[in-house]
């Protein structure tokens, strides 16, 4: 198979698999005050690049929270008809602080209730959002290490799974509202040369 079709396949793999199972904040303009509407989404999957918000896809509400799939290097082993691909997962996530359904208070008789949109304080800046980014990646992780395969490419479980925060010069970056993490794995698949049916996809 193409490599392309490789990350196609992987791609509708993580939306079905990973994102149907998460909804974040999307990102907003009205990040920092109450006239933010607030709604979660599932995250979007994007393979190698993430678009701009002036060109994303029209049916895809944010850019912000995705995965964004990405093809670090390969290695072909003609002898053995194999091939492997180490693939980076980059996460992100949008979330400047509690906004009213984030904010339990406590009430007379009441154990919690929510705050509503449009209540006093119903927005509350904190630097707490990294916790939201990190809770998409342990959910990946744990579809990612209890299935076989990614969209039908086997993962190599021998090489094992990485992961961190995104780093600038060995340093993590604060881009508060934004948060941003990623996972690294190999998945294997067979090849096969001079098939005339794969040649559609070149």
């Amino acid at each position: 198979m193409s490599i392309v079709q490789a990350l196609d396949a992987m791609a509708v793999w993580l939306h079905s698999e990973v994102c149907l199972k998460v909804k974040l904040k999307p990102r907003s303009i009205d990040n920092q005050t109450t006239k933010y509407e607030y709604k979660l989404v599932n995250p979007e999957v994007f393979a190698m690049y993430t678009p701009t918000t002036k060109n994303k896809p029209p049916e895809v509400e944010a850019t912000t929270p995705s995965i964004c799939l990405q093809l670090i290097d390969g290695t072909d082993s003609p002898n053995a008809s194999d091939r492997a691909m180490r693939v980076r997962l980059s996460f992100s996530a949008w979330d400047p602080g509690l906004h009213g359904p984030d904010i339990l208070t406590p009430t007379q008789g009441v154990h919690r209730k929510y705050l509503k949109p449009g209540d006093e304080g119903t927005f509350r800046e904190t630097s707490e959002g990294w916790r939201d980014v990190w809770n998409f990646v342990d959910t990946a992780l744990r579809v990612i290490e209890n299935a076989e395969a990614i969209g039908g490419y086997g993962i190599d479980k021998k090489e094992g799974i990485k992961f961190g925060p995104f780093t600038w010069q060995n340093d993590i970056p604060d881009f508060n509202p934004f948060w941003f993490a990623w996972v690294e794995l190999t998945v294997r698949e067979q090849i096969i040369r001079n098939r005339p049916e794969i040649d559609q996809y070149l």
